[in-house]
């Protein structure tokens, strides 16, 4: 810290030019609540300790929710693929229910439906072998 200088029967601050000048933790706290007092804002050392946890977590966040979009987009892509491929086996679908209505005039709706769910069960098991 810099000396004071008497000039008279008064001290005037000295400013210090040594190099390198560091301020000790107790003169930074001093130097942050006199800032903050200039500024009319006394909490200024909390408020800015705040805002540091406040940024670090934020910048978590940020890149977790990036980690979650590439995701997203990933399976967006795939929830796409498969949209598609169910609209064009939706004209198969019809068909197969057309067919089966006039195969089975006497059942419901329900029932032919039941009854594909099990035809098609069985196919997909047959495909597995």
């Amino acid at each position: 810290m810099a000396i004071p200088i008497k000039k008279g029967k008064r001290q005037i601050a000295q400013r210090s030019d040594g190099y390198p000048h560091k301020l000790a933790k107790v003169d930074m706290q001093a130097l942050d609540k006199a800032l903050g007092v200039t500024v009319k804002m006394p909490d200024y050392h909390d408020v800015k300790t705040k805002y540091s946890i406040l940024y670090r977590d934020h910048k978590k966040i940020s890149e977790e929710f990036d980690q979650h979009k590439d995701l997203f987009l990933v399976q967006s892509d795939k929830l796409e693929k498969a949209l598609e491929e169910v609209k064009q086996l939706n004209p198969y679908k019809k068909l197969l229910q057309n067919h089966y209505q006039q195969l089975y005039s006497s059942k419901t709706p329900e029932e032919l439906q039941e009854l594909i769910d099990e035809e098609i069960q069985i196919m997909m098991e047959l495909d597995e072998d």
